[in-house]
């Protein structure tokens, strides 16, 4: 009887797959997993959750869903969409329109633009940016996709605040190439709990307790916080009513800012572009300024002024006509 024999290649993946699996019940698990999202994998620290937190965030995610109007959050995104569009296809007609010379922005304030906008640009076009999409989200690939490939712009994003910031203001690049550094190392475990130590160059150290939930480590003030941080959650959302005005006056305003986009995205010369930024403003602003805030309580007090000004002179009118007769009457005996 011939014997069967594993090919090495079949010994060396299941050596692989049984030292994956046994580093997810690791103490320090959940912490690597931080480090892997800090280097890009987001979606490293969803995997790191116990499945009953993962369940219940997409619950929580299917209750939003079913509080949103589709015809405001789909079409909110359909706008978004449109915007972003917008400052990637016209970007050097959108720098130069007069009114961005006159904003007071720092410097460098603009280096954001562009990951700004591909980030938003991701979102708007990913399963977010439906009803639909957002009941049935998908996290893990949410986020190892759209939220993953923008990673580097967020970063980038993250860097652009910080120089805005004062000195003191940590610097996320540093932060990450401390964190690529950092020692990671299991002090101890006693059944389900452990001390986690993390040692990064130019930090204090840190240690952290760890506690063993459904055969996943995570930190323990994350266990203590999550039920609450939960509850808010769904109270939250509970409360959340989008009432029927709320509708009207977001189709009155896509009415306006629709065409205007896509008059901004037909626009061939910056002429062009320039003139429907400058109509929709007009229209905009318009209002604004024939009947800007306080103005009503301004006239109210006009008003309430000339009021008391007539009471008084109406109070004041007897003694008038007392006055008057007085000198009359002197002037009749003269």
């Amino acid at each position: 009887m011939r014997s069967i024999r594993p090919s090495s290649t079949f010994i060396v993946a299941l050596a692989l797959t049984a030292a994956a699996c046994s580093k997810k019940n690791e103490p320090d698990s959940f912490v690597r997993a931080g480090l892997s999202a800090a280097n890009g994998q987001p979606q490293a620290l969803w995997a790191a959750l116990p499945p009953s937190y993962q369940t219940e965030v997409k619950t929580l995610l299917a209750s939003a869903a079913t509080k949103m109007k589709p015809e405001v959050y789909d079409e909110g995104f359909v706008l978004l969409q449109k915007a972003t569009k917008v400052l990637e296809t016209k970007k050097s007609f959108v720098l130069a329109h007069p009114a961005m010379k006159e904003l007071p922005l720092p410097p460098d304030a603009l280096s954001g633009l562009d990951p700004a906008v591909r980030t938003l640009s991701r979102l708007a076009h990913s399963d977010l940016a439906t009803v639909k999409g957002l009941g049935a989200m998908d996290v893990e690939k949410f986020l190892s996709g759209p939220v993953a490939a923008s990673f580097e712009d967020l970063m980038s994003i993250g860097e652009t605040a910080a120089s805005a910031a004062p000195k003191q203001a940590p610097k996320l690049g540093e932060l990450r190439a401390k964190l690529k550094s950092a020692k990671i190392t299991v002090l101890s475990t006693e059944g389900n709990t452990a001390k986690v130590q993390i040692e990064a160059e130019g930090e204090e150290t840190e240690t952290l307790e760890m506690v063993k939930i459904e055969e996943r480590w995570i930190p323990k003030d994350l266990a203590d916080a999550w039920p609450k941080v939960m509850a808010d959650a769904r109270a939250s959302i509970n409360e959340l009513v989008i009432p029927p005005e709320a509708v009207v006056q977001f189709n009155a305003m896509k009415g306006v800012v629709g065409p205007v986009l896509d008059a901004l995205l037909a626009a061939k010369t910056q002429d062009e572009f320039n003139a429907q930024v400058d109509a929709a403003m007009k229209g905009l602003v318009g209002p604004m300024l024939a009947q800007r805030p306080g103005d009503d309580e301004a006239n109210e007090a006009d008003e309430a002024e000339a009021d008391e000004a007539d009471e008084a002179e109406a109070e004041e009118m007897p003694a008038k006509r007392a006055r008057s007769g007085k000198s009359n009457r002197r002037k009749n005996r003269r």
